[in-house]
């Protein structure tokens, strides 16, 4: 619970991370990343080199402004069924690889690049995203996606920035 990795850079490339990952708080796939709630992860940059970044999570997750230059899974598998993952939330990010949403479900992505999202569970929202899968309602015949092509007008939650030249932080408003 509560755990918060945010960036302190003018963009998110400007704080790497290596082997980034968040898996199931749970081996019990029943559970998995059920329990895995109010998690962030906001302006950096991942660039796994052994594999997927990770980012198992369940409601109350976002995942902003962080630029993944690999896959990205947003459940975790340990060998057997993939562990349950239920709810999260990304916008302004760019994903080169597949997102993989495997057992995930009720995820809204927003203002996002993404190299394909070529599976889905339930619940799965697109809105303005590049490359995001076409709109089909039901899981019959396909997977069940919402996709909106153009974001409305909205306000995107500001960040902050640390400058080492002056020593300053500022609050910093897409």
């Amino acid at each position: 619970y509560y755990t918060q990795v945010v960036g302190l850079g003018r963009k998110p490339d400007d704080t790497l991370i290596r082997n980034f990952y968040c898996p199931n708080g749970s081996d019990n796939y029943e559970i998995g990343a059920l329990n895995n709630f109010w998690r962030g992860v906001e302006n950096v940059g991942l660039g796994n080199t052994t594999g997927p970044t990770m980012w198992a999570v369940s409601q109350a997750a976002p995942m902003r402004r962080v630029t993944n230059t690999n896959d990205l899974n947003l459940f975790m598998s340990t060998g057997g069924p993939a562990g349950y993952a239920s709810g999260g939330f990304m916008a302004d990010c760019t994903v080169n690889g597949d997102i993989l949403s495997g057992s995930q479900q009720q995820w809204l992505t927003r203002n996002t690049y993404m190299g394909s999202w070529p599976q889905g569970n339930w619940n799965m929202v697109f809105v303005g995203c590049t490359n995001a899968p076409a709109s089909h309602c039901s899981n019959k015949g396909g997977a069940p996606f919402t996709t909106i092509p153009q974001t409305p007008v909205i306000a995107e939650k500001p960040y902050l920035m640390y400058d080492q030249g002056s020593s300053r932080y500022y609050l910093m408003v897409p």
